[in-house]
C-alpha cells in the first residue's frame, strides 16, 4: 500500500493521512506544524503550540512561524552564547569536542528514534528505544569528555 496521502478539505487546509499496514484502515494524522487556515472556526496553530502565533486566516505571520519576540529572544541567545565561549574557552578544541559529544550521538540516536517513533507506526517502542539508547549514550560521550578535559587541564 502507500506509506501516506495529502487531501484538501472543503476548508481548503490539507490533512496528513497515513494508511496503517497491516490493519487496512486509512486514519487522519495531525501534522508535525500546524498548516495555514483560511477561514474556518478556530486556528490550526492553537492546537499544537504556543510558539507558534494565533492565525485566523487575515493577516499576520504566517502559521508556522515563530513569532517575533521568540525569534529575538533566541538570536539574542544564541549570540550570548557563542560571545562567551569565544571569550572564555582557551582552546577551540574543548568546544569542538563538547560539541561533537553532544551532537553526534543526537544525530545518529535521538532524532532517528524520534521520527520512527512519531511517523512510524509499527515502529513506536523501537524507535522511542533508540531515542533513550541515544540519550544515555550522549551523557555518556559527554561524561568522558569531561573527565578527559579535567585531567588535561586540572591542576
Amino acid at each position: 500500500g502507500e506509506a501516506g496521502v495529502a487531501r484538501r478539505t472543503s476548508s481548503d487546509r490539507a490533512l496528513s493521512v497515513a494508511y496503517a499496514e497491516g490493519v487496512g484502515e486509512w486514519r487522519e494524522r495531525k501534522p508535525l506544524l500546524a498548516m495555514p487556515n483560511s477561514g474556518g472556526s478556530g486556528s490550526a496553530a492553537s492546537e499544537h503550540s504556543l510558539l507558534l502565533p494565533e492565525s485566523g486566516g487575515s493577516g499576520g505571520a504566517a502559521s508556522g512561524e515563530l513569532s517575533t519576540p521568540v525569534r529575538c529572544a533566541l538570536s539574542l541567545g544564541i549570540v550570548a552564547t557563542v560571545t562567551t565561549l569565544a571569550i572564555t574557552v582557551p582552546k577551540i578544541s574543548i568546544v569542538f569536542s563538547l560539541a561533537g559529544a553532544t551532537s553526534s550521538p543526537t544525530l545518529m540516536f535521538v532524532l532517528p528514534g524520534l521520527i520512527a517513533g512519531r511517523c512510524a507506526p509499527g515502529y513506536r517502542i523501537q524507535g522511542f528505544a533508540l531515542a533513550t539508547i541515544g540519550v544515555l549514550m550522549g551523557v555518556t560521550c559527554l561524561s568522558a569528555v569531561a573527565v578527559s578535559l579535567a585531567a588535561q587541564y586540572g591542576s
